[in-house]
Order: C-alpha cells, then sequence, then structure tokens
C-alpha cells in the first residue's frame, strides 16, 4: 500500500504518514493526474532541510536510529522507543515529527539528486495521487 513517485528520484510517500503533496514544501510546482513535479535547484530545499531540523530537534536522531533498527513499526513501538531515549512519546508529538522526518527524507533524497548531477537546474518527478 502506497503511494510512489518517480523521475529524477524514484520513492514511495509513507503510508498514512506522508502526503503526495510532500514535495511542494521543498519549492515543487505541481503539474497533474498523477502530479508532476519539477523541483528548481536553489537554497530552497537546503533551507527546508534545516527548518525540519529545527523544528523536529532531538527527535531526528531518534527517529533516524529508530528507523534504521525496524523495517516494520507502529506507533506504539515509535513512541515507547522514544520513551527510552528520553522524549515525550506523545502520539500527537509522533505523529508529527514523523510527517517531518517522512518529508525530510524526501529533502535529502532531493538534495541528493543535484549533488549527484551539479549541472542539473531541476529535478523532475510524478506522485500518484
Amino acid at each position: 500500500m502506497g503511494r510512489y513517485y518517480s523521475g529524477d528520484i524514484d520513492g514511495k510517500f509513507w503510508f498514512a504518514v506522508q502526503n503526495s503533496t510532500s514535495p511542494e514544501r521543498f519549492g515543487a510546482i505541481e503539474n497533474q493526474s498523477h502530479i508532476s513535479y519539477q523541483v528548481p535547484k536553489d537554497d530552497f530545499i537546503f533551507d527546508q532541510l534545516i527548518k525540519i531540523e529545527d523544528d523536529m530537534g532531538d527527535y531526528l536522531e531518534v527517529y533516524e536510529d529508530f528507523f534504521n533498527q525496524m523495517m516494520s513499526y507502529n506507533d506504539e513501538e515509535l513512541s515507547d522507543y522514544t520513551k527510552v531515549r528520553g522524549l515525550s512519546g506523545n502520539l500527537d508529538i509522533i505523529k508529527e515529527n514523523l510527517t517531518d522526518y517522512a518529508d525530510w527524507l524526501l529533502g535529502m533524497q532531493m538534495l541528493d539528486f543535484f549533488d549527484d548531477n551539479p549541472s542539473e537546474s531541476y529535478l523532475y518527478m510524478e506522485a500518484e495521487i
């Protein structure tokens, strides 16, 4: 289950966590049917990644550690893990940070694309609706 995106970068949006419009957070411009995006190469991606990192604070490292260990998860497992790491296990906070974490991974994938393709001015991708 879930929706995929493809183009210059490929992947899958997080089921029940990440919206198909997440690329817009990084300056993408929508096209239609699938949503076609073109993401310009500029500092906006980097700025959004920094904003997400600031918003998530210590949760970013905790989520990275958690998801490096887990192939699947549920909210309770993630909540328990954050508590063990000394952070709030409040499910509202967990879910908000989870959306930010999924978007952060997408933004990092975009940044990696431009690092690997320095002559490209745009990244092109399509997202299933």
